[in-house]
């Protein structure tokens, strides 16, 4: 199942936010949420720690810490624009990681292709794809008609992206 990470707005920075507020951008993220899950796409909605701070508070680099980690789990990030440092804080580091960062729901949809083996090795060099295999060993794969597996497209461009840029992955 492929994973996203949804990156927006929650306060206004350094300024005093209303409560209403708050909750309307963690509304926001839930909404979004909604519409990917019913896309099949496992989320993960970050704002709503909004309610874990309610009930016990932590400073603020204590929630960023635990977005960054969890960011880094997931395939694709959501960016809903806004006037948000944090939420630009999350897509730099998304990128630095070769996670791919998404505007829309629509951009993120018209990225999900799926790859056979055959296509892959095409696309590739003799090394780039024997460590592909080892990489790709034990990712979640989608399956075609045949039974064949399908690798997911970003999950391809996540590699590549990697090896060009001399981003370790995990067997280096």
């Amino acid at each position: 199942m492929r994973s996203v990470y949804i990156a927006s707005q929650y306060s206004n920075g350094d300024k005093i936010t209303s409560d209403k507020l708050l909750e309307k951008n963690v509304k926001i993220q839930m909404d979004y949420a909604d519409e990917l899950m019913k896309l099949g796409f496992l989320v993960h909605v970050p704002l709503l720690s909004h309610y874990q701070d309610k009930y016990k508070k932590h400073p603020y680099d204590v929630w960023m810490r635990q977005c960054y980690a969890e960011l880094l789990r997931h395939d694709n990030i959501l960016y809903i624009k806004g006037k948000s440092s944090g939420a630009k804080k999350e897509v730099k580091l998304a990128k630095k990681f070769a996670i791919p960062v998404y505007n829309t729901i629509k951009d993120l949809l018209a990225s999900q292709k799926d790859y056979s083996n055959y296509e892959i090795e095409e696309m590739l060099n003799k090394e780039e794809y024997k460590q592909f295999s080892k990489w790709i060993y034990g990712q979640t794969c989608s399956l075609n008609d045949m039974g064949e597996a399908l690798v997911y497209s970003h999950d391809l461009y996540r590699f590549l992206r990697m090896i060009r840029q001399g981003i370790p992955t995990y067997f280096d």
